[in-house]
């Protein structure tokens, strides 16, 4: 028997995401029950359950194809890095059910294993980069610098992560501070600055039209400068210095939002459901950089801002990756790996509409309910956010069903042929 070949984006990572986000909104509806407002072992345990389980778990197995893919280069120790995921998990877990139960040493636990998993995805991730930068073609260069300067922002996140989970089990004082340094590294320097550039490439596939380059490099350049800027005035510290950090990176946020909206409006993709989440994505990056502005200004609600960009932009902009990525993936997963069968011709339209109404619901819930300290809403957001997640499941299950049957009449062709 000829063994198959591994998947081109390994699911497991995938399903634990998605698995991950539905314990995120039993963990939102908890947050809303008791009030919790403010810093709680509760909001911590659902940020790093969006942000570790969700987001991060769907970049690492995306970057495993998309990174070979961009550079036009093979995957350098790739047992390293597809084994990595389970240890991610491990780490997952441990942080989140440390968070909520209050056990700082098995959050750190769980950080030393995360830490571990990352060492190993950069340890294959930075020798893909390092050796597309001795390409001969100077834009695989560029793109291999910009990635070598995401995974580097990673690990420093993860090891002062790390860092910080010491720090609460040693009761330092300098937990706060580097725990807010930890924060904006891994929502801008990480998250943010990935899927910038991943959609550079990426939303040819899903709209038809992408972002023009000269934005990308004017959205990296701004929002890494000002990190940059914003972490120095942090640790000064000097309010002046941090404002403008900030205000460099709402600069480039608008630089990119400008981008995406013309990249919908100009879109071509006949399917649908991609763009619409675009769009949404693109709303949420609109209210973040308000919330953003508001914030320098003094008048934040820093765990709204932190909601609008997680969970909308960044959330909003994976869940259209996952309705034509995903789906191809399942397709080649069920079918085989030459199946060119459209995401389009597989998912329930219907159902596609329920799981955009119910998510954007959501997010307006939370980011109200947070803006405004109302419980209510954010239970609603949790139940709302559930069922939404549910719904992109069952369409997934459906577009499996469909990939099965046309396997199976495939089949049937040949033999009867």
């Amino acid at each position: 028997m000829t063994r198959r070949e591994a998947p081109w984006i390994p699911p497991e990572p995938l399903i634990f995401a998605q698995v991950s986000l539905l314990v995120s909104w039993c963990l939102l509806f908890a947050v809303g029950a008791q009030g919790a407002f403010g810093p709680s072992p509760l909001g911590f345990a659902w940020i790093h359950t969006i942000a570790l389980g969700w987001l991060s778990s769907t970049a690492m197995a995306f970057l495993i194809h998309v990174l070979p893919t961009f550079l036009d280069a093979p995957l350098r120790f790739p047992r390293l890095a597809r084994s990595a995921p389970w240890i991610f998990q491990a780490g997952t877990i441990a942080i989140v059910a440390g968070f909520a139960i209050w056990a700082p040493k098995v959050v750190a636990a769980g950080g030393a294993l995360v830490l571990i998993a990352v060492t190993f995805v950069l340890a294959s991730f930075l020798a893909t980069a390092a050796a597309a930068m001795r390409d001969e073609s100077r834009t695989t260069r560029a793109v291999a610098r910009a990635f070598t300067i995401v995974f580097c922002i990673l690990g420093l996140t993860i090891v002062l992560g790390f860092t910080v989970a010491i720090g609460l089990n040693l009761g330092s004082t300098f937990v706060s501070q580097w725990a807010r340094i930890h924060a904006a590294l891994g929502t801008i320097g990480w998250l943010s600055l990935l899927v910038a550039g991943v959609s550079a490439r990426t939303y040819n596939q899903l709209l038809g039209r992408a972002p023009g380059r000269v934005a990308h490099i004017a959205t990296s350049s701004f929002a890494l400068a000002g990190l940059a800027v914003w972490i120095a005035g942090s640790l000064l510290p000097n309010a002046a210095v941090a404002v403008a950090g900030g205000a460099l990176v709402a600069i480039g946020a608008f630089i990119y939002l400008c981008a995406t909206v013309l990249a919908v409006r100009e879109a071509t993709a006949k399917h649908r459901l991609p763009r619409e989440f675009v769009a949404a994505s693109a709303f949420w990056l609109c209210v973040a950089v308000a919330y953003g502005v508001a914030e320098l200004l003094g008048r934040g609600v820093p765990s709204a801002l932190l909601f609008a960009i997680l969970v909308g932009w960044i959330g909003q902009n994976v869940n259209a990756h996952m309705m034509h990525v995903g789906i191809r993936l399942l397709a080649t997963l069920v079918i085989g790996d030459d199946d060119e069968t459209r995401p389009i011709e597989l998912l329930d339209r219907r159902l596609g509409i329920a799981s955009f109404v119910l998510y954007q619901l959501a997010v307006a819930c939370a980011i109200s309910g947070l803006t405004i300290s109302d419980g209510t809403l954010l239970e609603a957001a949790g139940v709302l956010g559930f069922v939404g997640t549910l719904t992109v499941l069952a369409n997934i299950a459906t577009a499996r069903r469909a990939a099965a049957s046309r396997r199976d009449a495939l089949a049937n062709t040949i033999v009867l042929s």
